[in-house]
């Protein structure tokens, strides 16, 4: 589940990638990226590493924004099957992910 006020920001999604592989603040993670009408808004699961799910439970994932950019003001660059995304002078390197070609998939 996605814990992200969609209606309440008037916010549809226009696409979806899953288990993508960044590198934020210095730690690699696996999050799901989606491209609404208005953001690009990155998750990461916060159950992904749960102790429960050792003991064979079931963990249902829980999404929280990781960060988010306003597609009016996104600045990336490519580089080869990479994308290199400056969040708030934060780089995040995207592993085999071009933005570009995720966001003109909804055109």
């Amino acid at each position: 589940m996605y814990n992200y006020a969609f209606k309440e920001n008037d916010e549809h999604v226009l696409n979806e990638a899953a288990d993508v592989n960044i590198k934020f603040d210095k730690r690699n993670m696996l999050v799901n990226i989606l491209l609404t009408n208005k953001n690009i808004l990155v998750f990461y699961d916060t159950e992904r590493d749960s102790a429960l799910k050792t003991g064979g439970m079931q963990v249902m994932p829980e999404f929280e924004v990781l960060f988010k950019v306003d597609l009016g003001n996104m600045d990336y660059t490519i580089n080869g099957e990479d994308t290199i995304l400056n969040v708030e002078n934060t780089f995040v390197t995207m592993y085999n992910f071009n933005i570009k070609d995720f966001i003109e998939k909804d055109d």
